[in-house]
């Protein structure tokens, strides 16, 4: 069977890797090293959002969204992934600089099968009989040792992104890399850090933004896995995509020895002071097939002028997102709290400001609580932290501060990103 191949594919070998997926089986005249049982099979993807997905792999399992905590990355959610594999024999090591292909996909249907598509995402001028775009590039096990998948995407544009030349769209080219670095935290030939290659995203709230709808939220997935199955569908790869940022929820209340007594209208604005205002995305594996945390740009306060840092000595600030809903209990409040506010964010938390005004006389209060804590102040990846304060007089005060795993669940995931399950 002859088969036509992307023009941008490398080498032979890269070729070998990536068809265009016009079916399953390949011509015979693959390489593979050791047992090559499933070499040429194509490489079949099921993306979740937990590991709690393992065993639920297939459309014909029928499971539900439901099922034991499994969440399934939404129907048309698009991704993009990169394969790595070991090529040679008598090493454990991946080779990164000569396997390396990237490829696009979606989901189809609601239990994560997903398809092989064109970068752009248009209509398919033709598929094959699984419902792939015939002529974009498809993943193909190359051996039985291991191989290694990196991907990503952003949830809360999944179904919109695709390949772009700006900033935050749906890549991996190298001809479109930004650099971080694995051991500070921006890209610095003072430190010393080796550079990597990483996808720059911006955390600032733009005035557009009505919601962390509007934010990038994005997910990473990274899986190895060895074509040891007896069948193709046993090789089935499941990428389990992970928050690479941070969700603030803050909830406000009146303070309980009334000095302040006010309504939610009367709460103007909620920030956090000190967050990063640019993340890194790392782009590929080690020999070893891991992939650096996805990190983030330190604030440095000699950038601010002295006018700013008298405003705000911490120099950067992040507005959150008001979460009211008029067609949610407590119009989408936290129950008992006057107020709620959230966003995703990154970085160290330096301090959290609020301003609020009196209900009588129009006065406008400005309250900064210092974060001291250490486990507060650095957020991590995919967590999310929940603020419960009190407004009292002149100060505020933390009733409760927690971390947890920011959960991925598209059936409570809406339209104004609120996650389900608040303290």
């Amino acid at each position: 069977m002859i088969r036509r191949y992307t023009t941008y594919i490398l080498s032979s070998l890269m070729a070998l890797a990536t068809a265009a997926c016009s079916g399953n089986d390949i011509a015979g005249d693959v390489p593979g090293n050791g047992n090559t049982a499933h070499t040429g099979e194509t490489v079949l993807f099921t993306v979740g959002a937990t590991e709690n997905a393992e065993g639920r792999t297939r459309a014909e399992d029928n499971a539900s969204a439901n099922d034991a905590k499994t969440y399934y990355m939404p129907d048309g959610s698009r991704f993009v992934c990169r394969m790595y594999y070991i090529a040679k024999d008598g090493t454990d090591e991946i080779d990164i600089t000569g396997t390396d292909q990237t490829t696009f996909l979606k989901v189809s249907g609601n239990v994560g099968n997903s398809l092989y598509w064109n970068r752009m995402y248009t209509d398919a001028q033709q598929t094959d009989e699984y419902g792939n775009d015939y002529y974009a590039p498809c993943f193909y096990w190359q051996n039985r040792k291991k191989h290694v998948f990196l991907a990503w995407t952003d949830l809360n544009h999944a179904k919109t992104m695709a390949y772009g030349e700006t900033p935050g769209s749906l890549k991996f080219e190298p001809a479109d890399i930004m650099y971080g670095t694995s051991a500070g935290h921006a890209a610095s030939e003072e430190n010393g850090a080796e550079e990597l290659p990483a996808n720059v995203f911006s955390l600032k709230r733009t005035e557009s933004m009505r919601s962390i709808a509007d934010q990038p939220d994005v997910v990473r997935a990274i899986k190895e896995q060895e074509p040891i199955g007896a069948t193709q569908a046993a090789n089935r790869v499941n990428l389990y995509f992970k928050h690479q940022f941070a969700l603030v929820e803050m909830n406000i209340k009146n303070s309980a020895d009334n000095s302040v007594m006010i309504n939610s209208d009367d709460i103007l604005s909620a920030e956090l002071l000190g967050v990063s205002e640019e993340a890194y995305l790392f782009t590929t594996v080690d020999k070893d097939g891991k992939v650096e945390p996805t990190t983030y740009k330190d604030v440095n306060v000699t950038d601010y002028t002295d006018e700013q840092l008298a405003e705000n000595p911490y120099g950067t600030a992040f507005s959150l997102f008001d979460m009211y809903d008029a067609d949610k209990d407590n119009n989408g409040y936290a129950t008992g709290y006057l107020k709620s506010f959230n966003g995703i964010t990154f970085g160290q938390l330096q301090a959290i400001r609020i301003r609020w005004k009196e209900n009588t006389t129009g006065i406008i209060h400005t309250v900064v609580y210092r974060v001291t804590k250490t486990d507060l102040q650095n957020m991590e990846s995919g967590k999310r932290y929940v603020w419960n304060m009190e407004l009292r007089r002149g100060t505020l005060a933390v009733i409760r501060a927690e971390i947890a795993d920011w959960e991925i669940d598209p059936t409570q995931y809406a339209a104004d990103g609120t996650i389900k399950d608040k303290f």
